[in-house]
């Protein structure tokens, strides 16, 4: 592989969802620098005139198929992958949120918000509906103002730890205080005149009447904003070990692009430490990015069983398991959880072929493996799965298992057993180490 489509693959996988070997045919002529305009340029995507779910009480299946489907289907999946960043970054749960129409307009918040300035979608989440369920903004008031969201306003949204005094989590209690919504419409919070404490207030040693939407350009005003940003930002997209020091040089992009998100995102898929070999394939996948690899690399279709075994393996959409969101790395390597994402890969790889899209159609295995052999195939797969090839015992056990089904020197792809040691082969892969590496 050269080292232009090697670092194209490696764009797709951490930008969006993967690509097909196809798709970095197209791209690899245009370059690196074409790819990521694609990745971030402004452009209809389809799904968004898929109807939105309107069924708020079945625990979110709905409102979870319909944004799992937008993820698989998109054109534009650096959006996507953007609004599952800031969706496991102001971690909000549909269990105490209770109503899903409100998660789904934090998710179409996310979505909207989530390329442009991060000061705008700061003050968005401040009052988002959802967001004010979830950490107690809704029903705080002047005279006993709930501490929860201040606290984790600044500890786990803007600044981190340490970075702030008991003062400052009660005195910007204090800011949040009194805000409500229409229940029905689901706005954004509204300052009650009878519940605000409009007193000044002393945060960052600075003084004013600050309430929620002025005490912004304070958190992100702080020293600190952009450095811990920064971090959780290229521990996401570049490497889950990150220390905060190792994208300190990202936190001044961040800076010099005045919180743009697009822009500095932009820098980052062009710089050279996000390419850097340590960088490659040093994130696990989590279930969702597991279970959209194995669609796009398969070209089958999602079902509700998608949804089952993604939770299954630790990660329900609308359901992060505290405000922190998923911590990820090797909680995804649990055994219980790798068994799960075994079982997926062989429900997806052994059920009834999808259509022409799918590699186990007979036609599309045709066309696509039918003049190899075993060792050509096992390569081809491998490279449209992995994105490189296996180490030697790895590789010859694969070869001697697709070995299996060939017809003299030849694997035949359309005939049964063939159709049969493919998906064997595209199973036996996806339970891999190095398929769970992106």
């Amino acid at each position: 592989m050269s080292e232009v489509r090697d670092r194209l693959a490696h764009l797709f996988r951490r930008a969006g969802f993967g690509a097909t070997p196809e798709e970095l045919d197209f791209w690899e002529p245009q370059g690196v620098d074409a790819a990521v305009d694609w990745m971030l340029a402004e452009r209809p995507d389809p799904t968004d005139k898929d109807p939105k779910p309107t069924n708020f009480l079945d625990g979110g299946l709905a409102l979870i198929n319909w944004w799992f489907r937008k993820m698989q289907r998109t054109n534009r999946p650096f959006r996507e992958k953007m609004t599952l960043f800031w969706h496991g970054h102001f971690a909000t749960s549909l269990a105490k949120v209770g109503l899903a129409k409100y998660m789904l307009q934090q998710n179409e918040t996310l979505r909207n918000y989530g390329m442009g300035d991060f000061r705008m979608l700061l003050k968005k989440i401040n009052l988002d509906p959802a967001m004010m369920i979830w950490l107690d903004t809704l029903g705080s008031y002047k005279d006993h103002p709930n501490e929860n969201y201040s606290r984790e306003v600044m500890e786990l949204f803007t600044l981190g730890r340490h970075q702030y005094t008991e003062s400052d989590i009660k005195e910007l209690a204090r800011a949040f205080s009194g805000y409500t919504f229409d229940y029905g419409i689901g706005d954004n919070g509204v300052k009650t005149p009878w519940g605000h404490d409009f007193g000044f207030k002393k945060i960052f040693s600075a003084i004013g009447d600050f309430d929620a939407d002025s005490v912004v350009p304070l958190l992100t005003g702080h020293p600190h904003c952009t450095k811990f940003l920064a971090w959780r930002l290229y521990r996401f997209f570049v490497n889950e070990s990150a220390l905060e020091g190792d994208a300190a040089w990202f936190g001044d992009v961040i800076k010099l692009n005045r919180f743009n998100i697009k822009e500095s995102m932009r820098a980052l898929f062009l710089s050279e430490q996000f390419y850097s070999p340590e960088n490659r394939y040093a994130r696990i996948k989590s279930p969702v990015e597991y279970t959209l690899s194995l669609l796009r690399d398969t070209g089958t279709r999602p079902d509700l069983y998608s949804i089952y075994y993604m939770s299954a393996m630790g990660q329900l959409l609308m359901y992060p398991p505290t405000v922190e969101g998923w911590k990820g790395g090797m909680i995804w390597m649990s055994s219980t959880r790798m068994f799960r994402r075994f079982q997926f890969a062989q429900y997806q790889c052994t059920k009834s072929a999808d259509g022409a899209g799918s590699i186990f159609s007979p036609q599309t295995a045709k066309t696509l493996f039918g003049d190899m052999t075993a060792e050509q195939m096992t390569d081809a797969v491998c490279q449209r799965m992995l994105g490189r090839q296996p180490e030697p015992t790895t590789r010859s056990l694969l070869v001697g298992y697709l070995s299996g089904a060939k017809h003299g020197s030849q694997f035949v792809a359309s005939v049964e057993s063939g159709l049969k040691h493919l998906r064997g082969l595209a199973n036996l892969i996806a339970a891999l180490p190095d398929y769970q590496l992106s």
